[in-house]
């Protein structure tokens, strides 16, 4: 018999087969003033056992728990300091992909004239410090970097019930892009990771700009746009009129360069107070632009805590069963919360981020048993009326493990 304990990924569906209860009667032989002392039952008797579901001696076992699938968007993405982006691709969940808007703050301090004649853009690089991932941190990625180009998922939010103002809260079913939020062209490409140098414990990499990029980049050095040449922007004061003159980001997959393997492909949680965008260039002698005279640069990170605008954040997090390849796939219709009859359904499936996971009930069967146990502690003349559990434990099938389910032994 060999203990299965190995998660072969970190989504991996299960079928539950049978449950493992441990189960207390109430009761206690000595009360003292410890805490908790007010809760032990009148009776002061305690007896201790142990009860398994199925029972061994059941030929034809009861069900005494049905499963359902179930799947929420109640779930809150927004400011939550850490940005989500990346692909999965799973033969029974699907594609999963994630990306995040977030509003950017200047880190320095940005003179009158520091950005000098005619600015040359040399590179931009996204920051990160990511934090989590799941499996395989290794097969290259490709993110596409967008302009946030509206406040108005904002500033025309629909006020909550039993709010006064408008928040900055939303939930997994908010899309940036749907929403009108997000511009159409994009400002840059990054790889991360790149399958060779770069992994989880990267620090930046390096973006490849388009000419919209470009022109972006070219704003931000106040060399077009409403603010060319009005250094007032950038001044610590300017807050409120900076996030409505550069509203953020949003970074998300490159739709133009999907995962196409699966089993490959994770999501990257980054830290957004060490996550931004840097932009390096130089500038030029007024007197002879053929000449350099300094090199500049810029970092602009994606929360800067205290700040009194600028730290709007969003993560949006989408699944598609369809493209799972099992034959059984997931009806996620039949799972929303929001179905007024959700089916049985015999597998355990439990993903994160706002993906299925698993609604657990337990059947009138198995409290039936329970009243059993309490029955049968009173067979003696006893008069036990509450049960307590003081360990529970439930054995779990996972598909394709090594071992035979009818053989397997309690406690192995």
């Amino acid at each position: 018999m060999k203990r299965f304990n190995n998660f072969r990924r970190m989504l991996l569906p299960v079928a539950a087969r049978a449950a493992a209860i441990g189960l207390t009667l109430g009761g206690c032989t000595k009360v003292d003033d410890t805490l908790g002392g007010n809760l032990i039952p009148d009776n002061q008797q305690m007896r201790a056992g142990y009860v398994q579901l199925p029972r061994a001696d059941e030929l034809n076992p009861k069900k005494y728990v049905e499963t359902r699938l179930f799947q929420t968007d109640s779930i809150v993405s927004s400011n939550i300091t850490y940005g989500y982006m990346g692909s999965m691709l799973n033969d029974t969940l699907g594609h999963r992909s994630a990306g995040f808007l977030s509003q950017m703050v200047n880190y320095y301090k940005v003179d009158s004239g520091y950005f000098g004649y005619m600015p040359i853009f040399d590179s931009a690089q996204i920051l990160l410090k990511v934090t989590s991932f799941g499996r395989d941190s290794v097969t290259e990625q490709s993110f596409a970097v967008y302009e946030v180009v509206s406040n108005k998922y904002l500033t025309e939010k629909p006020v909550e019930s039993g709010k006064s103002e408008r928040d900055t809260t939303f939930y997994l079913n908010f899309d940036p892009v749907k929403a009108g939020a997000v511009g159409n062209e994009v400002l840059f490409t990054f790889t991360f990771p790149d399958g060779e140098k770069t992994g989880p414990a990267t620090t930046y990499a390096t973006m490849k700009p388009t000419q919209k990029g470009r022109e972006f980049i070219n704003r931000l050095m106040l060399q077009e746009g409403e603010y060319a040449g009005d250094y007032s922007i950038y001044s610590a004061d300017s807050l409120k009129y900076w996030v409505e003159a550069f509203k953020g980001l949003y970074i998300a997959p490159n739709p133009e360069k999907p995962l196409t393997e699966y089993g490959k492909g994770t999501i990257f949680a980054t830290e957004l107070t060490y996550s931004g965008l840097s932009v390096y260039g130089r500038n030029r002698v007024k007197d002879d632009p053929s000449l350099i005279k300094d090199t500049i640069g810029m970092v602009y990170y994606f929360y800067k805590d205290g700040a009194e605008f600028g730290s709007v954040s969003v993560n949006n997090v989408k699944h598609d069963y369809e493209e799972a390849t099992i034959a059984r796939r997931i009806n996620i219709e039949e799972a929303r919360e929001t179905a007024e009859n959700r089916p049985e359904n015999p597998l355990v499936y439990v993903e994160g981020m706002g993906g299925v996971v698993t609604e657990m009930t337990f059947s009138p069967e198995f409290f039936a048993e329970l009243e059993a146990e309490i029955a049968k502690g009173n067979a003696d003349g006893k008069n036990f009326k509450t049960l307590a559990f003081s360990q529970v434990r439930m054995s779990i099938y996972f598909n394709d493990s090594d071992y035979e389910w009818e053989k397997i032994a309690d406690g192995t």
